[in-house]
């Protein structure tokens, strides 16, 4: 089954982003699926363990006021956790 598993973040000042994250291609492939605001540059990162050491820049953005779909491989190994951010 491909149903999305959806996360969302927010602290105290921020407001909250739902992504949804899909494994697609029998799992070998991860779809990010993150809604965005016209004109406004967002940032995709990546790390393998919480709390991050070091965040890595995956794909930067400005969004078209619809969902941007990010897909990358399944790395095999250490698990990944993402986030987005704006810049």
């Amino acid at each position: 089954e491909n149903s999305p598993v959806e996360f969302e973040s927010a602290g105290a000042t921020e407001t909250p982003l739902r992504i949804a994250v899909r494994w697609v291609e029998n799992g070998s492939r991860v779809q990010l699926e993150v809604p965005t605001i016209s004109g406004i540059t967002y940032v995709m990162e990546w790390t393998e363990a919480l709390p991050a050491p070091a965040w890595q820049t995956m794909k930067e953005f400005v969004g078209e006021g619809a969902v941007q779909v990010i897909e990358e491989p399944v790395q095999s190994g250490a698990p990944r956790f993402y986030r987005v951010r704006v810049r």
